[in-house]
């Protein structure tokens, strides 16, 4: 990622000349791009075992995916006056999480996006997409 933001800066340079940046401009700009991949952070795989133990158990509780989401979708289709598909609940679904997770962050709600984008993964490979 350093390198790719170094490059693109070096050729912002090549492309126009005016941009000239002195030594402490640069400094500045590899600061900023070490912080940035200093918080970047990979989910470890316990992380991603907890999600999958999550989908799998929410399946168990409320049904399949492509069952409770066809269900959700069908009442969701009924209250909006337009189709909805079990995908679409997904992304809905992600969606809310995140609005929640504006309001109040807090690492299940991490964990609930990441399952829905599962889900609808799981979905999408039942539709053969």
């Amino acid at each position: 990622m350093r390198n790719q933001l170094v490059g693109m800066v070096q050729k912002l340079l090549e492309i126009d000349p005016a941009v000239a940046m002195d030594q402490e401009e640069l400094n500045r700009i590899n600061a900023i791009i070490d912080e940035t991949e200093e918080a970047i952070t990979i989910p470890d795989n316990a992380f991603l075992m907890e999600v999958d133990q999550i989908v799998k158990e929410r399946g168990k509780k409320y049904d399949p995916p492509r069952v409770n989401f066809r269900r959700i979708a069908e009442g969701w289709a009924i209250i909006l006056g337009i189709p909805v598909t079990e995908r679409q609940v997904a992304l809905m679904m992600i969606w809310t999480k995140v609005c929640r997770d504006v309001a109040h962050s807090q690492p299940d709600n991490i964990k609930d996006i990441a399952g829905y984008a599962v889900t609808a993964a799981m979905l999408d490979d039942y539709d053969g997409s």
